[in-house]
Formats: structure tokens, sequence, C-alpha cells
């Protein structure tokens, strides 16, 4: 049937449809008891349209008066756009290194077709005009050679990125010296009203710049460019006859009013703010009734949410612990209802599954813990729609910090090893990772007097420290003695530069550095070792790990951002032992309490909220998105 919406900044207003439909159907009648308009959409999404009044019958049809829906403001439904775009840079292009593998968006391209001319080769945007009802491939391909003057190998980084949801695809290639290599990025998926695509590439290594040999950019589409066809028009209620004295009338004689309530009073302030128009009668109890239903004082089902509010059984929403509960519960003899199933009151499902390369030991810097190194987030929509989230993005370690908290108890799943991982393994932090070896130490049997003694917050360094260093086994042992004014310079240069600095402090630390290892965690001033209802108070501080704030030269004096286990006693001459080490802040490490994690290759984590999508395909998303090898 013709359709001709009138289109408004506010919405289709009204809408004309003739009294016969496409194919010579009279429909009269049911336009003239319509209450709603439906049309289907070709991308299977539904908009309706509710009347307001009677519709308006003229000689050839009829003209509805509708409620605007803003969600649809035009009628070319079933128009297929021709997206595709073909782009190049040519030969001799230049990609220069960068220290951290930075990308820069590709411009000034030479456009080879462009029909519908949404890439603008200057700029390297392509501007996705509307919400796309067909899904989009967008796929990039370079091959460069690095040259052999330099004799490192670059890895080439390609990368194709939405202005909106951040990176959409990533690859890269490891290009030795000497040689060419070919490097593919592509996306498929349904593109976004107003979403700027673009093409980026950078390198990373420390040869010089790549020459580009070829690279090519493609946009195209799982189905052609299209005409619109006619729309499916669903008339609501579709009746040839008089409907409201029907059979068909399910509400017919049924009650239009609300129910008065057989106790509460309508309180009449018409006139009077401060005392009702009806007082007389309301204290005699014959007031109008109000039209409020019983069952809202007396179910609890409405009441509770109501008027006597709701118990949380965990501490947070997405999170299985209940200590922070549990004091207040006890502090007011005050029954919270607290969960004792371990499982999380849930807020909304987390939607991401957190790859690694690898795990291990964190020892001796946090002698029983263990760590991850994380990949990609798989971003989990449907099992049909999975973003990558690259660690290269500004807010990986934003997503990272949000779903992993510290003391949640991720699930571990591993691809192909079968390491032994406790289900009692605990998130410590994601702020730091351990380096591989320690700068500085002070074994507990180092020098003759005192090398350094607490004092408040801060350690004061009395004489030297030793740099470390390994024996043939591989332990760490004593090196080099230095003045500790020296690692005070040292360590104030690196904090102004942005580094974060640590000092594991031990009851004892032997060199070689080996076998059990007991944290000073505890003492006169704080106790960092307590651990209630399974969960770390302190879960960095539990193993005897303090954050350096400042490092005074001037006497070399290492000040903490929190206050340190006791006031007395001295490392060296067979006292106390600590080890100094700057973190990896690169926001891809996840460390763990309750777990060394020695001889985990790759796998993933999940949160113990993740979605019912991802817990019941997990293997499924893993292997068509991620790195779980499929055999």
């Amino acid at each position: 049937m013709a359709l001709q919406p009138t289109v408004t900044s506010q919405g289709i207003k009204y809408i004309k449809v003739n009294k016969q439909d496409f194919n010579g159907l009279d429909l009269n009648v049911p336009l003239s008891q319509l209450d709603a308009l439906r049309i289907s959409y070709s991308n299977g999404t539904i908009g309706q349209y509710n009347l307001l009044g009677e519709p308006s019958e003229y000689p050839d049809y009829y003209l509805l008066r509708v409620s605007p829906n803003s969600s649809f403001t035009s009628s070319a439904d079933n128009t297929i756009t021709n997206y595709t775009a073909v782009a190049s840079t040519g030969s001799g292009a230049i990609v220069t290194p960068s220290s951290f593998g930075e990308t820069y968006v590709l411009n000034n391209l030479t456009v080879s077709s462009n029909p519908g001319g949404y890439l603008n080769g200057t700029t390297g945007v392509y501007d996705v005009p509307s919400l796309t009802n067909i899904p989009i491939i967008i796929s990039s391909s370079v091959n460069a050679t690095n040259p052999s003057g330099f004799g490192f190998a670059q890895t080439l980084i390609l990368v194709i990125f939405s202005s909106l949801r951040g990176t959409l695809s990533t690859n890269s290639s490891v290009i030795t010296a000497g040689n060419s290599g070919n490097v593919n990025s592509s996306y498929s998926g349904y593109m976004i009203e107003g979403e700027d695509i673009t093409f980026q590439w950078g390198s990373f290594g420390f040869g010089g710049p790549l020459s580009v040999n070829s690279s090519t950019f493609y946009v195209t589409q799982s189905q052609a460019h299209a005409t619109p066809s006619e729309n499916l028009v669903i008339l609501e209620p579709y009746n040839t006859t008089n409907f409201y004295n029907s059979d068909y009338n399910a509400i017919i004689n049924n009650s239009e009013v609300n129910r008065l309530s057989s106790e509460y009073q309508l309180v009449d302030y018409a006139t009077n703010q401060l005392t009702p128009v009806n007082f007389t009668q309301l204290i005699q109890g014959i007031g109008t009734r109000a039209s409020v239903q019983d069952s809202n004082y007396t179910s609890y089902q409405y009441s509770g949410i109501r008027y006597w509010g709701s118990k949380n059984t965990t501490d947070n929403f997405n999170s299985p612990l209940t200590s922070q509960s549990l004091v207040v519960q006890t502090y007011q003899n005050d029954n919270l209802g607290l969960t004792t199933l371990g499982y999380a009151s849930v807020n909304s499902f987390d939607t991401g599954i957190y790859e690694f390369a690898w795990g291990g030991g964190t020892y001796p810097e946090i002698a029983t813990g263990g760590a991850v190194k994380l990949s990609q987030i798989l971003n989990v929509d449907t099992t049909s729609s999975v973003g990558i989230i690259s660690p290269l993005t500004d807010y990986f370690e934003g997503v990272v910090a949000q779903d992993l908290v510290p003391n949640s108890l991720p699930q571990f799943t591993q691809y192909s090893t079968t390491a032994n991982i406790p289900n009692t393994a605990r998130v410590m932090t994601t702020d730091f990772g351990v380096p591989t070896i320690s700068s500085y130490m002070i074994g507990s049997a180092f020098g003759t007097g005192d090398a350094a003694q607490f004092s408040g917050n801060t350690i004061d360094f009395i004489t030297n420290v030793s740099r470390v260093t390994t024996n043939s086994s591989g332990f760490y042992i004593s090196g080099s003695t230095i003045p500790s004014a020296t690692m005070s310079i040292e360590i104030s240069n690196s904090l102004a530069s942005g580094d974060r600095w640590f000092v594991t402090l031990y009851q004892d630390l032997p060199s070689p550095i080996q076998g059990t290892l007991e944290p000073l965690n505890s003492g006169s001033l704080n106790n960092y070792s307590i651990i209630t209802a399974g969960a770390y108070n302190n879960p960095v501080l539990y193993n005897g790990v303090f954050e350096v704030s400042s490092s005074i030269t001037a006497g070399s004096i290492l000040t903490f951002y929190d206050n340190l286990p006791t006031n007395f006693g001295a490392f060296g001459d067979g006292g106390y032992g600590m080890l100094i080490w700057k973190a990896i802040t690169d926001g891809t490490f996840v460390l763990f309490n309750g777990a060394t994690l020695s001889g985990v290759g790759k796998g993933n984590l999940i949160t113990s909220t993740a979605s019912p999508t991802i817990k019941n395909n997990l293997t499924y998303i893993t292997q068509t998105y991620g790195t779980n090898p499929s055999n």
C-alpha cells in the first residue's frame, strides 16, 4: 500500500494511508477503527506509531495523526546504500618507528573508488552516514621493507579504528632487517551513524623507518546496493467488522477505573495546604475512598521495596564479598541478610573475557604471589558479535581495573597447560607488575653495622646498599656495593619521570635468596596480615610490599604512602632484609594472592558475574575470536 509519512524534526507526526492496499484490498473498515500502525523495517526493527485521536477520513485515504517516534524519522527503508570504497598509499610511503608502538592515521590516500563519497582521501577518515542495515567489511593490507642498515627487526602494526568504539581490528607482523613482510587487518559488522573509521599504522623497534611497497584499503559490503521496495505495514487492530461489540473484544464490560481502597481515604488540600477541606469527613471515617490498592500495604512484595526497604546480601554489586557488611551487621546487631553461598549481588553482567599470554610466580619480590600477562580483552555482546580490545587502547587499563577488582575470585581457563591453580586465588592488584629482577637489596647478613633503620613512615639509609645480580642457578645475590645516596638520587629522578618504586620488607632475607620468605607485614604500629572470610584486608601490604612516595636525597631517606608495620629494628647485620624494585606499569599484569601460577600458559579469566553468553559459550568464543587453539 502507499505510505507517505511527513517528517519533522521531532519525528513522524502524520501518516497518509490509501483505502486500498497494493493488491486492491479495501481497508476502509480496519482503518476506521485503527489504534496503532506498525511498520516492519528490513533490518528487523519495528517502528510503532500510536494514533492521537480518531483517523481522519478522506475520499481515497485516511490521514492518521500519530505520536512521534524519534527513533524512526524516514520511510526510505529497504534501501541498501553503496558503502564501498577503495584506496591506497602506493609505494614510497614511510612508517616511522616509535618506542611504544603508537599508531597514527593514514591520510593523503589515493582513492580509486568512492561512489558514496564517504571516504575523505585527504584526512583518511571514512564517515559512516547512517546505521547500516547490512554487515560492512573493512579490510587493509600493507607490504613493507625493513632496511638492512640498522640491523634490527621492526614490528609493523596495522589497526582499524572507530571514533565511537575504539579499536575494531589490529594485527602486526615482525619484519627482520633487509626483508619485506605483509600485515593484514579486517573487521566485519554493522556500522553506527556518525562513526568515523580510520586506518592506522605504526611500527615498533629500534631500527629505521619501514618503506611501504604497496598498501590497499577496502570497504565492501555483504549485499549489493539496492533501491527501496514496498514496506510491510501492520494495522492494529485489523478488523473487517465492528470490533467493540464483537466476540474479539477481550475487555468488554471490564472496569475502566481504579479499584477504591477499603481503608484509606482521599485527603483533599484543594483550598488549604495545612488543613484538609474534608477534615471532618476524614476523622469520622466517611471520606471519599482513595484509588489505591490495599495490597500495596499488605503484600510484602510491594510494601518491602516501597516502605520497609530492602537489604543487600554482599558488600557491593557484582561482588561476592561480605566482610564489610559483616562488620556493620555485628555493630548494629541487625540481620542484613548476608549470603553464605559466595555468590555476587549482580547489578549488571560483565561482558569481558580477559585473555593472557602466560602466568608465573612473583618470587621473591612477592614471595607467595603470582601474575598473568594480559594479551587482549574479548568484549562479548553475542556469539556472533565480539569485539577485541587491545592493550594499546587508552581505556584498556580502566576496563581491567573495573572488572578485576582486588580480592575478587575470577575463573581461570588454561588453553594448553594443566597447572594447578587454587580456586582461592584472589586478585591482588592490576596497578603494576613485578620486574624480572630487583634493582637493590639489603640482606639480613649485609655488613657489620645497621644499613638502614625505621623512622615513622620512612626508612633512613645509613651506609651502603647492594645491587642485585644472580648466581649460576638464577638466584638473587648481593652484587656490587654502592653508597645509599647514589640509589636515592636514581629513585628520586625516576619518580619524577612517572615511574613507580616499591620496597618489599622481610623478616629475614638470605643471600642467595631462596626458600621460604616471611614478609614483614605486622608489628607494633600496624598489622597488615589480617585475612577476613578469605579476603585480604590489605592485598598488597599483606606481602610486605610498600610503595615509595618520595626519595629525599639529602640523608638518603625513602618515604612511603602507607605507614610501616613497626618503628623499631634495623636492616642488615642480622636484622631485617629488603628488596628495592621498579614496577612495570604498562597495565597488562594481574597480580594474585594465594597462587604462584607457576607453569601456566595461555588462557583466560572471567569474573563471577560474567554474562550467561560467556559462561555457556566460552570455548567457542575463545577459539573463534581469541587465541584458544581449535584442536
